[in-house]
Parts: C-alpha cells; structure tokens; sequence
C-alpha cells in the first residue's frame, strides 16, 4: 500500500499556498498548513501563535517535508509595530517550527524557506548571484536572520532550501493591481526614472519549483529566484501597454514625490538589482512564463 508523504505549509491565507494546493500533487502527497487564525482551523488546517510559542502538535507529527512561506507583508507601512510583526513572523517562526521538530523528534526531510532579494541591499545595483554578501539595511538583516534560522535544521540533517525570491506576481497581486489603477484611468504609470530593475517570477513557477525541489532530493542551498528575463521597470510598463492598453498615456512619477509620499518604502519600487538564475536553472527547472509578454497575454 503507497503511503503518502506529508507536506506541512505555513501562511495558510497567503496566495502563495493556495497555488501550492492546486500544484502538488494530492495522490502522492497529503497537505497540511498552518494559520494564525483559530476559525479557519479543521481536519488538515492547525493553529500556531508565535506570541505564546505554541503549535498544535499534530501539525508536524508525520510530516516529511515543511514550506515555509509565512510572513506578514513587506508592503504594509514600515513604522515599528509593523516592523516587529514582518521580523517575527519570518525569523521567530522560523525557530519556532525548528524547536518544537526537535521537542518531537521529527526530523523532516526537507525544509523550504522562503527569503528575499532584499538580502542585497535594495541600493545595490548590479548581477547579484547567490554568493553575493548581503546589505546591511534593515531589510537585508531581516533576510540574514531568517536564512540562518532555515539553517537550523541541517543540524539534525534536513535539506534545506532557501529561496531568494524576485517580486512574486500573478494577475491578483498587489503590484500588479495598482498598476492595473492607473491603467484602468488611461495612465502607465512609470516610478522615478523607470530604468530600475523589475524581478519577477509568476505565482505558477515559484509554486512548480518548490515542488520540483520536493522531488529532486540532490537540490539544497540558496537560490535567486526569478524569471530568466531582465526588464526594466519602464518596459515592463510599456509592455502592458503595449498589450492591453494601447490607447494610454505613459507619465512618469519623479523620485522626489515617491520620497515625499512613501520614504521608507521607496526602495521597494526603486530598487535596481537584477537577480542571476543560472544556479536555478542548472537545477534542470524551466520556466513556464519566462518572459513579461507571456504573462500579460495568458495572464494579465
């Protein structure tokens, strides 16, 4: 008889883990996840608070591999409140679920993290690959922490995976439903120069390699991730354009009102790093949607 192996996601709510659920494949694998939210709890959904450090345990008991991609959104206001829960729920948790595997004894086989490009340094310009050292801003702390507290579990020897990745996008995400505001009034809008970097990978890609690592035992360490496609965010607003709307006028929003309006998120929009995939690539991974124009056209 096929015993399924056990997945345990965390950031139930998240789009992210709702793709995971249409990828994997539910006749080899049995799906699990974790919320914060008690309401949402039932036969494979358990509570966890880092507040208390407190996960049910029948969450992790049997479970193979553990994708964890929960984290209270980098987009939200910067003030210290907000702060506090982007660290917490990324770098706590993280040690959380890697305590309570050892309080248990469970030792899965893998453990999938989500990271960051702004490990970087959004200032930075230029290829970063994986070996690239990090920024010492804020953000990029962040992602340090986190990165290490994924490494945890090699000591018990998990095979562990973190994933660097670019801006994660898909029809419904936020970027791409703000720049869907100004098209909709007849504006492309183009931040500061436009000539800043725009890494992405479609919501459907960084769902499939996740579970291509799931089923490629010899794949471990960190990778960028990204769509093999280098644009600007100028023309990635041309190409939409181009697309979908014609007929729209392309007017630039100058730095300093970004600087005005949004000062401590700027560097969400301006940053100017391009991600290197090749290290993804060898994996032997392809791409579905390697380039902006597939995606507008089958997804946008």
């Amino acid at each position: 008889m096929y015993v399924k192996e056990e997945i345990l996601i965390t950031g139930y709510n998240g789009s992210l883990a709702k793709q995971l659920s249409t990828t994997i494949d539910h006749s080899k694998y049995r799906i699990k996840y974790l919320t914060t939210q008690k309401s949402a709890c039932k036969d494979n959904i358990f509570y966890w608070d880092i507040s208390t450090n407190y996960i049910n345990p029948q969450a992790l008991a049997n479970t193979h591999h553990i994708i964890h991609i929960s984290g209270f959104s980098i987009s939200n206001k910067w003030n210290a409140k907000n702060k506090k829960l982007m660290y917490d729920s990324r770098v706590k948790t993280s040690l959380l679920l890697y305590n309570r595997c050892i309080k248990m004894r469970i030792n899965p086989k893998t453990f999938i993290s989500i990271s960051a490009m702004g490990y970087y340094g959004f200032k930075q310009n230029g290829l970063k690959t994986e070996n690239d050292k990090p920024h010492d801003d804020w953000l990029s702390k962040l992602c340090v922490d986190w990165e290490k507290m994924a490494d945890n579990f090699k000591k018990t020897g998990t095979r562990v995976c973190i994933l660097r990745s670019s801006l994660i996008i898909n029809k419904n995400a936020e970027i791409i439903q703000k720049t869907n505001i100004g098209f909709n009034i007849g504006l492309g809008l183009i931040f500061g120069s436009g000539q800043q970097q725009f890494p992405w990978i479609h919501i459907k890609d960084m769902s499939r390699f996740i579970v291509f690592i799931i089923e490629n035992k010899n794949i471990q360490g960190v990778f960028n991730v990204a769509s093999p496609e280098k644009i600007s965010h100028q023309d990635f607003i041309k190409k939409i354009k181009l697309i979908k709307y014609p007929n729209s006028i392309l007017l630039h929003v100058p730095e300093i009102l970004l600087k005005l309006f949004i000062p401590k998120k700027k560097e969400l929009i301006l940053n100017n790093i391009k991600l290197c995939v090749k290290k993804m690539k060898s994996t032997g991974f392809f791409w579905e949607y390697e380039t902006i124009e597939r995606f507008v056209k089958n997804d946008l």
